[in-house]
């Protein structure tokens, strides 16, 4: 059984909890970092997931998509902000694990209006991508082309 943290109580600094994420071999132990940026929500927070999703490393992009799928839960902070970050970086090379992240980010903001920016990946090769594009179509009230869904969701 594991002890779930107190993420209020976390004194750690953007710094110190980005670079724990980044390093962290453990993914349950890298994501309980990424939940107290989660609920720290500020907008220093924001600006340190901006940078990261610019970055040319990948890894560092999948955790500034991460981040940003759920800033300021339970109540969300930027959401306007995040959303416009995550459908920016659909534009950029991404490799399978970040374009996942950026997916699923997306269906945490229910981002309606990247639908139409996303259904060009719905033959990727990646399962997980077409999996994570499943998590973003059914929370939508936009009607989908139904090849591209079937293909999604083979």
């Amino acid at each position: 059984m594991s002890v779930q943290p107190v993420f209020s109580e976390d004194v750690r600094t953007i710094d110190e909890l980005v670079n724990f994420a980044l390093s962290e071999v453990s993914e349950e132990l890298a994501w309980q970092a990424v939940s107290v940026l989660h609920r720290r929500g500020t907008a220093e927070v924001l600006q340190y997931a901006k940078r990261l999703s610019t970055s040319p490393c990948d890894r560092e992009r999948r955790l500034g998509a991460d981040i940003l799928g759920q800033l300021g839960v339970p109540d969300r902070t930027f959401p306007v902000e995040c959303a416009a970050i995550l459908r920016g970086m659909l534009d950029t090379g991404q490799e399978t694990a970040a374009l996942t992240s950026v997916l699923i980010a997306l269906s945490f903001q229910n981002c309606a209006d990247a639908i139409p920016l996303v259904v060009r990946f719905s033959n990727h090769s990646s399962a997980n991508v077409r999996h994570a594009l499943y998590l973003l179509w059914p929370q939508k009230s936009v009607p989908l082309h139904v090849p591209s869904a079937l293909s999604v969701m083979n």
